[in-house]
């Protein structure tokens, strides 16, 4: 919910200083941006259309172009081609340029659990330019992953992520951190007794993650942590296929209590194991 708030900022807050007023928006546009080329969002993006309508796919074709404004996209279809031409600035832009045409032109429609696409023979002519508002359409809330994701596997991701594509949704919360903070602890000699009593089950994460219980519904198998790294890994990855932005987790002031006795002179308060 933080990081959802301070994307909002950025999209309409201003700030002074010695400097001036700036606005956030022209500061934080100049580095979040994708690091992929054309080609692979190219390429993710035709997949995506040929997961979604396999028998239908050859009737779209798609270019990245980059350079055209941030967040934008281009549909054209002429009566004397029985194709639909699709241009988006990224990925994510070509993606939602499929869905709109998809959602307003074919009357079909896309969702986390059914779909309907019944595409009429004749793929309607079309020729628009849809500029989105702003370059950064931020999804997810910490929450959500204690809500509906603690279970999911790449299956249910791999059909989540094309969704998002679906949606234009260019920065995401990546899923994972558990075991990324069990390495960072035990760097810190921690064992792993001490571990397990800090970090909670996976359905109770979002709340172990900002601060709110301790170690409740842990301790976490092995075989999880491992499955969580490898979904973490291949999420990340093909979010970045379609140009989005990931948010990487930092450290939110949340420490095992044996941090205590190692650094006697720190404030810290103490969290029950359900505060």
């Amino acid at each position: 919910m933080q990081l959802s708030a301070l994307v909002l900022t950025f999209l309409t807050g201003t700030i002074s200083s010695t400097h001036g007023e700036a606005t956030f928006s022209s500061h934080i546009f100049k580095h979040v941006k994708t690091k992929t080329s054309s080609e692979v969002q190219q390429t993710a993006t035709a997949e995506l259309i040929s997961r979604i309508v396999p028998e239908r796919a050859s009737q779209f074709k798609v270019t990245v172009d980059s350079a055209l404004k941030p967040n934008s996209f281009k549909i054209t279809k002429t009566s004397d081609s029985s194709v639909v031409l699709i241009v988006g600035s990224s990925g994510v832009a070509a993606s939602k340029g499929f869905f709109h045409y998809l959602k307003y032109y074919c009357g079909c429609h896309v969702s986390w659990d059914g779909d309907q696409l019944d595409l009429p023979d004749d793929l309607p002519n079309v020729d628009i330019t849809v500029e989105a508002l702003s370059s950064i359409v931020y999804y997810q809330n910490v929450c959500t992953w204690s809500y509906s994701f603690s279970w999911w596997t790449w299956t249910e991701w791999r059909r989540h992520i094309d969704w998002m594509a679906l949606q234009g949704i260019t920065l995401s919360l990546a899923p994972f951190q558990e075991d990324l903070w069990t390495e960072v602890f035990s760097e810190y000699n921690l064992t792993q007794h001490d571990i397990d009593e800090h970090l909670s089950g996976p359905g109770f994460f979002a709340w172990q993650r900002m601060g709110n219980i301790r170690g409740w519904g842990g301790p976490l198998t092995e075989s999880f942590k491992t499955f969580a790294s490898d979904l973490q890994t291949k999420v990340v990855q093909e979010m970045r296929r379609f140009g989005m932005i990931l948010a990487l987790p930092a450290f939110a002031g949340h420490l095992p209590v044996q941090f205590k006795a190692m650094f006697p002179q720190a404030k810290l308060n103490p969290v029950e194991v359900w505060n």
